[in-house]
């Protein structure tokens, strides 16, 4: 059985790396060019981080609650992180991408929950 505070070492590791890449000072995705890119690259970032946060806090009776303020609270600091960060800005939209990742991750939990809970009521 995996200890409980090992649960947390991805997402620690996540975070430390969405950190890095907000403080650089050109992201390096913005070579692609399509208009919403790095929406689309915020929801699946934060899709990840989201279940990461659901593995952590599995074994909690409150883990939604938890992902989805802990999610969406680091989102924030991360946009008001890049605020300082030459050449960078922070975009509510961006934000907004975020939150939706993590409530992305949230209903994936909640529908894979449902199954398995179905599977072992038959």
């Amino acid at each position: 059985m995996i200890k409980k505070g090992f649960r947390f070492i991805p997402v620690i590791t996540f975070s430390v790396l969405i950190i890095v890449m907000s403080h650089q000072p050109q992201p390096p995705h913005m070579e692609l060019g399509f208009e919403w890119q790095d929406k689309i690259m915020h929801l699946g970032a934060y899709t990840v981080y989201g279940l990461l946060l659901l593995y952590a806090f599995l074994n909690n009776v409150h883990v939604i609650l938890y992902t989805l303020f802990i999610g969406m609270a680091f989102g924030a600091s991360d946009e008001i992180h890049q605020y300082f960060v030459p050449s960078r800005s922070a975009e509510f939209l961006d934000w907004f991408a975020d939150c939706g990742g993590i409530i992305i991750a949230v209903l994936l939990f909640l529908l894979i929950r449902k199954r398995i809970r179905t599977r072992n009521d038959i």
